[in-house]
């Protein structure tokens, strides 16, 4: 029942890096980001997406606007890497709800550019949607990614490989969506 899912996810993820932002905070904030910071280098996903939220609201007066972008992007990628985690140990439930949880901090932009990680988590929810087999769900979301695509992220050969496969695996689960429902 998950292989299609399993076997798209693990494309986006095999292609995701992990970016780092250097803030200029106060000892103690300074202290939560570096924390963040090495639960993310440890792979402790879930424990990083929460020292970033402890972060933006212990820091909200603190933080500049570009940091506060820059650390809910990276929570969105936190949230992306826990749904790997929980897509690698078939945890559907789980991946949803981390996919929620990332979406949870709303469109925003980074640098003027909306988080290339938006996409990718709708994209993912799309194909969540799939497997449960709520198709008109599933054609919404893929289809909501695919707007954001061209515009989000940074335009550097990396990014634009990346969107270049989104784009691509997002039109296979579309054309097996039209399969499922025909």
């Amino acid at each position: 029942m998950y292989s299609k899912f399993f076997i798209i996810l693990k494309i986006f993820f095999i292609i995701v890096i992990c970016s780092s932002v250097s803030f200029a905070l106060s000892d103690k904030l300074q202290d939560i980001a570096n924390q963040a910071f090495n639960a993310h280098k440890s792979k402790q996903y879930e424990e990083s997406y929460e020292l970033f939220g402890k972060l933006l609201s212990q820091g909200s007066k603190e933080l500049t606007k570009n940091q506060i972008e820059h650390v809910k992007d990276l929570m969105l990628l936190a949230a992306y890497e826990v749904t790997n985690q929980k897509t690698n140990q078939k945890d559907l439930k789980g991946a949803m709800k981390w996919i929620d949880k990332g979406l949870s901090l709303g469109l925003f932009k980074v640098n003027n550019k909306i988080s290339i990680y938006y996409p990718m988590l709708l994209a993912c929810k799309g194909l969540g949607f799939y497997e449960t087999e709520k198709y008109e769900d599933s054609f919404n979301y893929l289809i909501k990614a695919k707007r954001y695509i061209d515009i989000a992220g940074e335009d550097d050969n990396y990014t634009n490989e990346l969107k270049k496969v989104l784009k691509q695996k997002i039109e296979e689960a579309l054309d097996a969506i039209k399969t499922e429902t025909n």
